[in-house]
C-alpha cells in the first residue's frame, strides 16, 4: 500500500506539472554531469565577455551547451589559441546537438559537420540516429590508486551510460556505476570530504562497495522543460562547495521544472523525495510469518523537499537570484505543487501540529562580472534569523551560511587563473529540532560539504597550455567546531550557547597539486599530491592516519567520468 501511495504521489506531481507545459514542444534535453568540464570553459568565456552563461544552477543540458557553442562561431576572433582548440574539441562532443540546434530542434540522420574546421562528432561505443530517434552509448570505467601515509588504497568502477532523443520533445538518459574501494585507510562515508557521500551497500573487511544510479526523462519546449530525474544539481555560486544545494548528498529522485521565457529571467523548481533514515515502527510488518526466516521489516518515514529559485539578469554584468525551500514529512502536501509558493511560511500558516510542521529556509545568490576577466560572487543560506537578538547585539543565534569569492582569468598571462573563496556555516545550519525535516538526505547535508559550525578558505591557481591539460595548485584551510546535542540549540539558557568554532576544534591545512589530461573524449588520466596538517581536539572524529602531517599521492585513469 505504501509503495502504491508513493508511486501515485510521484505520478500525480509529474502529470500536473506536465499539464502546465506549453502544447508546442520542439526541443530535447539531456543533462550533463554537474562537474562536466564544458561548464568551466563556458564560465571562462562568460567572465571574459565573449558569451553570457548563467551559472546559478548546474548542470546545463547538452542542447543548452550546444547553443552557447553556436554563439562562438561568430566570435572565434575573441578566443586565444588554446580556447580555439578547446572550442573545436567541444564542437566535436556536441556535434549532434549542434545539428539539431541549427535546424530548429529536429533530429538529423548525420552528425553535424563543420567542413571549414574539419570537425565531426566524436566516437561512441554505439551510436544511432535517424529522423525520429537518437541513441548514444558509452562505457564508464576507472581505476585509481592513492598512497596515504605510506598505505595504498585503491578504487575501481565499471558502469554504463546512455542517452537519447525521441521526436521533437523527449530526452532520456541513464547511468549506472558500481564503485569498489579497498584499503586500510579508506574514507568510506566521506563525511568531511568534498566528494559526494555514499551509501555503503556491501562491506567485506576493508573493501567497501557502493553504487551511483542516475536517470532522467525530460519533456521540453523552446523556453523550458519538465523532468522526472534522479541526478545531482547545484544551486548557487561557489567553486569549492555550495551552501544552497550541492552534490555532497547522494542523488535523489526529483521532478524539476525550469523555465526561461525571456533572456533576463529564469525560474527553477523541484519537488524531491529524500531518505530520512528514521524508522517508522508503526508501519512495520512481518515477512513470511511462520517461516524459519520470518523477520520484521520497518520502513523509513517519508520525507520530501520542495524548492524554487528566481534569477534575474539585472544588468549585463549582474545576476541576482532569490529563492526558498521547504523540507517536510511524513505526509505529502498538495500546496507544494505550486511552483511560485513562498514555502518557508507554510509551517506558520496551515495550522498543522508541531509533529507535522516543515522546515523552511531562504537563500540568495549574486554574480558580478566586472571588470573584464573578473567575476565576484556570493551565496547566502538562511535557516533562522532572530531579529530581536540582532537588535540587542546578539549574533550567536543566527542560523546562516554564506560563500563569498572571486576569480580572475588571465591573471599574468593567458590561461592562468586565480580563485579565492571563503565559506562560513554557523552552528545548527541544516539542522532542525524535528530530525525528519533536517536539510539532509541519507544523513548528508544538502548544502556545503563542510557542514555546520565550520568555515573554509581556499586559494587556487589554474593553468593550462595544452588542450585538455589542466593544472591546479591550491592551499585550503578548513576549521570545524563542535557538533553539539541539538538540545543546546533550543535550550541555550540551560545548556549554554554554542559559539562559532567552539571547541573541540578540528583544523585542516591542505597544500595540493593536481594535473588532469583528457587524451580523447572521456578518456582521462589524473595525478595528484596533497600535503595536510590536521589537528583535532575531538579524539574520535578524525581517524589516526589523517592526524598530524600526512602526504598523499595518487593517480586515476578513467573513461566516461
Amino acid at each position: 500500500m505504501r509503495i502504491k501511495t508513493s508511486f501515485s504521489r510521484f505520478y500525480i506531481v509529474s502529470l500536473l506539472l506536465l499539464l502546465l507545459a506549453p502544447s508546442k514542444l520542439n526541443a530535447q534535453e539531456v543533462f550533463l554531469r554537474v562537474d562536466h568540464p564544458v561548464h568551466e570553459f563556458l564560465e571562462r568565456l562568460d567572465a571574459r565577455g565573449v558569451i553570457t552563461f548563467n551559472t546559478e544552477v548546474k548542470p546545463v543540458s547538452r542542447r543548452k551547451a550546444a547553443s552557447y557553442l553556436r554563439e562562438l562561431f561568430t566570435r572565434t576572433g575573441d578566443l586565444n589559441s588554446l580556447e580555439k582548440d578547446e572550442f573545436r574539441f567541444w564542437v566535436s562532443e556536441f556535434a549532434n546537438e549542434l545539428g539539431m540546434s541549427s535546424r530548429g530542434g529536429r533530429l538529423e540522420w548525420n552528425p553535424f559537420n563543420i567542413d571549414s574546421m574539419g570537425v565531426q562528432e566524436r566516437t561512441f561505443m554505439f551510436g544511432y540516429a535517424d529522423s525520429n530517434f537518437v541513441l548514444r552509448v558509452r562505457p564508464v570505467l576507472g581505476y585509481g590508486s592513492r598512497y596515504v601515509g605510506g598505505e595504498q588504497n585503491t578504487i575501481r568502477w565499471p558502469g554504463i551510460n546512455f542517452y537519447g532523443y525521441a521526436g521533437d520533445w523527449l530526452g532520456a538518459s541513464f547511468e549506472y556505476v558500481d564503485f569498489g574501494e579497498h584499503g586500510n585507510q579508506v574514507d568510506a562515508k566521506k563525511k568531511l570530504s568534498p566528494l559526494s557521500g555514499a551509501f555503503i551497500n556491501n562491506q567485506v573487511g576493508n573493501t567497501y562497495e557502493y553504487s551511483d544510479i542516475k536517470g532522467s526523462l525530460t519533456f521540453s519546449w523552446n523556453w523550458g522543460y519538465l523532468s522526472v530525474i534522479k541526478d545531482y544539481q547545484t544551486w548557487g555560486q561557489g567553486r569549492f562547495g555550495q551552501v544552497i544545494l550541492s552534490n555532497k548528498a547522494p542523488s535523489f529522485a526529483q521532478v524539476r521544472l525550469h523555465v526561461n521565457p525571456v533572456p533576463w529571467f529564469r525560474f527553477y523548481y523541484y519537488q524531491g523525495w529524500l531518505n530520512s533514515q528514521i524508522k517508522d515502527s508503526a508501519n512495520g510488518y512481518w515477512s513470511h510469518v511462520g517461516s524459519e526466516i520470518s523477520e520484521e521489516f520497518i520502513p523509513f518515514r517519508d520525507k520530501y523537499i520542495v524548492s524554487n529559485l528566481a534569477s534575474f539578469s539585472v544588468l549585463p554584468q549582474l545576476d541576482v537570484s532569490v529563492g526558498n525551500a521547504f523540507v517536510y514529512g511524513p505526509n505529502f502536501r498538495i500546496e507544494t505543487l505550486i511552483p511560485i509558493m513562498y514555502y518557508k511560511g507554510l509551517d506558520h500558516n496551515t495550522g498543522r501540529i508541531a509533529g507535522d510542521d516543515g522546515n523552511g529556509m531562504l537563500f540568495a545568490d549574486y554574480k558580478i562580472k566586472y571588470p573584464t576577466n573578473t567575476v565576484f560572487y556570493a551565496s547566502f543560506y538562511v535557516d533562522v534569523i532572530n531579529f530581536r537578538d540582532l537588535l540587542n547585539g546578539r549574533t550567536d543565534n543566527q542560523w546562516v551560511a554564506f560563500t563569498v569569492g572571486g576569480k580572475r582569468y588571465n591573471l599574468v598571462w593567458d590561461n592562468l587563473d586565480l580563485n579565492l573563496e571563503y565559506t562560513r556555516v554557523n552552528p545548527w545550519v541544516y539542522e532542525n529540532r524535528n530530525e525528519l525535516t533536517s536539510y539532509k538526505h541519507l544523513g548528508y547535508q544538502l548544502g556545503h560539504w563542510i557542514g555546520q559550525n565550520a568555515d573554509q578558505f581556499r586559494v587556487q591557481f589554474n593553468y593550462s597550455h595544452l588542450r585538455g591539460l589542466r593544472y591546479k595548485l591550491y592551499f585550503e584551510r578548513v576549521r570545524k567546531g563542535i557538533e553539539a546535542d541539538i538540545a543546546r540549540a533550543y535550550k541555550p539558557e540551560k545548556y549554554g550557547v554554542v559559539q562559532f568554532l567552539e571547541s573541540p576544534l578540528r583544523k585542516d591545512y591542505r597544500y595540493g597539486f593536481d594535473a588532469t589530461y583528457e587524451w580523447i573524449h572521456d578518456l582521462k588520466s589524473r595525478i595528484f599530491f596533497e600535503y595536510t596538517v590536521t589537528s583535532d581536539e575531538e579524539p574520535t572524529r578524525t581517524p589516526n592516519y589523517l592526524r598530524g602531517k600526512v602526504s598523499s599521492l595518487g593517480f586515476v585513469l578513467s573513461y566516461g567520468l
